[in-house]
């Protein structure tokens, strides 16, 4: 193993840490030092070397079945919850699960139940963590005898939303990111002078054409300035070519931006039921209707200020003009559907 990848795997095993910036504001925790790309952990060296070749050639193409990872068998995602997770946690990941039970149905689920350490009641599993580790997952099922169960990380507060959830189960399940498609160029451009020193490897990919429509609205796509030195500027823009690519029009983009992380887009749940066709001969994905929206609740129940002021009652002092807006500064504009915040989810139908 040569020493660069050496480094690459006790990063990704070690020092996944989320950190804060000069000016102490919380980095992207998808953006966690040394992870491949960011958040996707390498099972072992050979996991590793082909994340590097995959990003380093044409053949990973995210429409065409392939993925970094294996699928799990039969399409059944075991799971369970580590002792540190909290009830906001456990409710934020079963609404991500709910919206890959509704887009492709053909991937099961299976709360396990958590025994002890990093070990689910069975194997192998996914153990659900929260440490202070940023957003992170192992790439699809991890075959190690040395990991009997493979960890996916969601920090709080920093990686407690459902797009994020769905992110990270996207990569349990076996996908990669959409902007390491080796026909990226054509789509967005990328600031390098804006990418932060050492992290340029997440951008890395080469010209040659992928069969598939790239899609900026994919829920594996990095965001507008992921990795930013600066992050009031972009490390990543967008080409007139990526709004016809996937058919999106510039105000479906202006809604959900790039790398949206309110859900799985249609062709996000295509690829996924793609991928498993080769573990469930009969997959496939649902339809994308249009989005909700939900009130987001705290500690498992609705949200209240601390003179137990809910959002109806933000909503109403916004309404007879008591306040301006019931959204920022007032948590209101976090948990508040009326209010700009809440939980954006989407409806599918088979």
């Amino acid at each position: 193993m040569c020493g660069s990848e050496a480094k690459l795997l006790l990063w990704a095993e070690e020092e996944i840490m989320n950190l804060t910036d000069k000016n102490g504001h919380l980095v992207h925790l998808e953006e966690t030092k040394g992870a491949f790309q960011g958040d996707m952990v390498p099972e072992d060296q050979a996991q590793l070397r082909s994340f590097i070749q995959l990003a380093e050639s044409s053949s990973y193409q995210i429409g065409a079945g392939k993925a970094y990872g294996r699928p799990w068998p039969g399409g059944m995602l075991k799971y369970c919850f580590h002792s540190n997770v909290s009830q906001s946690l456990k409710d934020t990941v079963h609404l991500a699960i709910k919206q890959y039970q509704k887009a492709v149905p053909c991937i099961r689920w299976q709360n396990v139940g958590y025994k002890s350490g990093d070990l689910c009641h069975q194997s192998p599993a996914v153990v659900i963590k929260s440490e202070p580790k940023g957003c992170n997952s192992y790439v699809g099922l991890v075959t190690s005898t040395s990991k009997p169960c493979q960890i996916l990380n969601l920090q709080e507060p920093g990686c407690l939303s459902v797009g994020t959830a769905i992110h990270e189960l996207g990569h349990a399940l076996g996908m990669g990111h959409e902007q390491a498609r080796p026909d990226r160029d054509h789509y967005v451009t990328i600031h390098w002078d804006n990418v932060q020193r050492g992290m340029e490897r997440n951008f890395e990919t080469n010209m040659e054409n992928s069969t598939h429509p790239y899609d900026i609205l994919s829920v594996m796509h990095y965001g507008r300035d992921f990795f930013a030195v600066n992050e009031s500027l972009p490390t990543m823009t967008i080409k007139a070519a990526a709004f016809s690519a996937a058919g999106h029009e510039p105000e479906e983009v202006g809604k959900l931006d790039i790398g949206n992380r309110i859900g799985l887009s249609q062709m996000d749940a295509d690829q996924v039921a793609d991928f498993y066709k080769s573990v469930v001969s009969t997959c496939r994905a649902s339809e994308l209707q249009n989005f909700t929206c939900t009130e987001r609740e705290l500690d498992g129940k609705p949200w209240a200020d601390r003179y137990n002021q809910n959002c109806s009652v933000y909503l109403r002092m916004q309404t007879s003009g008591q306040i301006k807006s019931c959204g920022e500064p007032f948590g209101s504009g976090v948990f508040c559907c009326e209010c700009g915040g809440g939980l954006r989810l989407q409806t599918w139908s088979p």
